[in-house]
């Protein structure tokens, strides 16, 4: 069986898209134009330093920061199917939730905001998603066999958050697992490993 260790993350090739700037940036030319007025050779150098420093630590710091998760980032696909598991019945519970985020923090080795971020970029993909193959078919060529089956597993624990399992539920991870070749002795074992639940078959 596969143990329960922490995922690596992979890297990712990030690209930068249509960048636009904020407001803030162009009042602020704005008004570095207004103190132009007068300024001799070495203070019109010294403020046009000032503000390109200024451009280079809006564009590396706070909200201007690039998302460190590409969408070709096994990560991203793996969130998704959590999130489609925690809300298949049409709602997230609280216990859900926390899970959720507790077990994306975990197996992921994130921070909290990174977590949060992986969340929101992975339940955005989940609503436009049309069927599981998108997101089985990225994890299938990102992971190995027990990579596959820890997804599975991370499935199930957010299956049993609220302490029980529902058909939907059931079938959701019989089909994902299907789709990311675990064997079905595998998923029982697996969920009966979570679940902690006696020897059954489905």
């Amino acid at each position: 069986m596969p143990d329960r260790d922490v995922f690596q993350p992979q890297p990712v090739v990030l690209s930068r898209r249509g960048l636009s700037l904020p407001h803030s940036r162009l009042e602020r030319r704005a008004l570095c134009s207004d103190m132009n007025v007068g300024l001799n050779p070495a203070g019109m150098e010294k403020l046009m330093f000032e503000s390109f420093k200024s451009f280079i630590t809006e564009f590396v710091d706070g909200d201007k920061h690039p998302s460190q998760f590409g969408d070709d980032d096994y990560r991203l696909a793996a969130a998704a199917l959590l999130v489609h598991a925690a809300a298949i019945d049409g709602e997230m519970s609280q216990s859900e939730s926390d899970t959720l985020h507790a077990v994306i923090k975990q197996r992921f080795a994130l921070d909290d905001a990174a977590t949060a971020e992986l969340i929101a970029k992975a339940t955005a993909a989940e609503h436009e998603a049309v069927d599981l193959y998108h997101f089985t078919h990225l994890l299938n060529r990102a992971l190995d066999e027990a990579g596959r089956a820890r997804i599975v597993e991370m499935m199930w624990e957010i299956v049993y958050a609220d302490g029980k399992r529902d058909e939907l539920e059931d079938n959701l991870v019989w089909r994902a697992a299907d789709l990311l070749g675990v064997s079905p002795s595998d998923r029982i074992a697996l969920r009966q490993r979570v679940g902690g639940e006696g020897d059954d078959s489905r």
